[in-house]
């Protein structure tokens, strides 16, 4: 798992992953997404699908 010198601390304080609500448009979006996905698959995965599904959810597209 990839660490953050400034967010590891948070981690250890609480004992659990903390949640982060991003607000971004959908250009930005496809561009983390695009960024992501350059990373090996078996990393990313499992985030894109997620980043994915709730940007399907909030814009009211059917997940398919």
């Amino acid at each position: 798992m990839a660490t953050n010198p400034e967010l590891d601390s948070k981690l250890v304080e609480n004992q659990q992953v903390p949640e982060v609500t991003l607000n971004v448009n959908v250009n930005e979006l496809n561009i983390i997404m695009g960024g992501l996905q350059e990373l090996p698959h078996r990393v990313v995965d499992s985030i894109l699908k997620k980043l994915f599904q709730q940007a399907q959810a909030q814009l009211g597209q059917p997940q398919g």
